[in-house]
């Protein structure tokens, strides 16, 4: 029994805390000795079984029923005297099936009963268990390492996606995998162009795909911006010189932008394609369109949730997500990061950084000038980093008739 063979695994006090995290789904008389080896393991180190059962009857259970004890001793009588038949690996991934399994099961009831959750969870649930077929290994790849090479370089070998915006990459570095970065804005501002600027100037620097999805605007308008911005040429210029265009969009990685158009994704539909695809970067817009976890009750729980997700999609590549700015950003140069609109703290503490880009209505400012605040900033930074500009403030300026945004440093030569 897959039960028996855990409890002979516990025997060392350094596996029950390596274990914890699986020993939620165990029969009553098994749970209860787990719950009591706990307390055992605050004095002692490891186990023997006759002098734990001693403590077991004596300590713990002082009244328990003769037949229950009848139940408990030839539990651990037995202990005593097996031979482990299962290997770490195997007893994890049993638990941790039956985990999954039990909690599925527990969900399909309650959607059968109407009393609530999303349907989409028990997909999630499935596809989390397929993907992680080994628990253990998951477990040991939690355990932080301790060679100094590997974490110096951890810190400072950080080669990443540079920005075009050499004020960013002053501010934030470069982003890597595992990174989320949210960018917001008020309507018409420039989210888009700003998305389309940097992720042309990104693909020189990759041979992966952009997994783009795309489901505010129409698709075939942010695919012409995307044309633009990587040619760095107008609509009159493309339609005067188409082939010029084309070999340009080509030859600069054009067509490695996915830019997947659906008006109704869900969580599921990024799931699928990150499984079938190895992008360099994905991007959402806008993730709080996306459809999954509605029956989290509140549209804030639930945009809580979609953010989780994306914060675990970025182990696959780094991703930058776009959001809205609330109404109260409207003509300001410099957002701050309470004006996310429909969230107080849950995206916020999701993301690695975060660019609030602003525009101004004073007339007497040029109507093409950006404001970006940086009001969050998790990154590591890179080579150009300057660590007093991490939470900086810069004025930057669109180019619409391009689809970029333009510097006003100039210490980035390839921008």
């Amino acid at each position: 029994m897959i039960e028996r063979a855990l409890l002979k695994i516990l025997e060392d006090k350094s596996n029950y805390s390596r274990f914890s995290s699986v020993l939620g789904v165990l029969s009553r008389e098994t749970g209860i000795i787990v719950k009591n080896l706990g307390e055992y393991f605050e004095h002692n180190d490891e186990v023997s079984w006759p002098d734990f059962a001693t403590w077991f009857f004596q300590v713990k259970h002082p009244s328990m029923k003769e037949d229950q004890c009848e139940i408990y001793r030839t539990v651990f009588e037995s202990l005593e005297e097996d031979q482990l038949t299962h290997t770490e690996e195997q007893i994890a991934e049993a638990l941790k099936e039956r985990a999954v399994f039990t909690e599925v099961g527990n969900k399909a009831l309650r959607i059968a009963e109407g009393t609530g959750d999303d349907p989409m969870e028990i997909y999630l649930l499935l596809d989390d268990y397929k993907k992680n077929s080994s628990l253990l290994s998951e477990v040991e790849s939690l355990e932080v390492t301790h060679d100094f090479e590997e974490l110096v370089d951890s810190i400072t070998v950080r080669s990443g996606l540079e920005w075009r915006l050499e004020e960013l990459n002053l501010s934030l570095g470069p982003v890597n995998k595992g990174d989320l970065v949210l960018v917001a804005a008020r309507p018409e501002v420039g989210k888009t162009t700003f998305l389309t600027s940097e992720i042309s100037y990104m693909l020189s620097q990759t041979e992966g795909d952009v997994l783009w999805f795309a489901n505010e605007e129409a698709g075939t308008k942010v695919r012409w911006r995307i044309i633009q911005a990587i040619t760095g040429m107008t609509t009159k210029d493309i339609i005067a010189d188409k082939p010029k265009a084309l070999k340009l969009y080509k030859d600069l990685g054009g067509e490695r932008v996915r830019l997947i158009d659906k008006k109704e994704f869900s969580i599921h539909d990024v799931e699928r394609l990150l499984e079938t695809s190895d992008p360099a970067l994905i991007v959402y817009d806008q993730l709080r369109f996306f459809k999954g976890f509605e029956g989290q009750g509140t549209d804030v729980e639930r945009l809580k949730h979609l953010y989780r997700k994306a914060r675990a999609y970025a182990e696959y590549a780094p991703s930058i997500v776009v959001h809205q700015a609330r109404g109260d950003a409207e003509g300001q140069l410099y957002l701050t990061q309470q004006q996310l609109e429909g969230t107080q703290t849950e995206v916020q503490g999701a993301v690695d950084a975060m660019i609030m880009i602003g525009k101004s209505h004073d007339p007497s400012l040029d109507p093409m000038l950006r404001g970006l605040s940086i009001v969050k900033n998790k990154l590591t930074g890179g080579a150009r980093s300057d660590p007093s500009l991490r939470h900086g403030t810069f004025e930057v300026e669109i180019q619409p008739e391009i689809a970029r945004y333009t510097s006003k440093v100039h210490t980035n030569p390839n921008s």
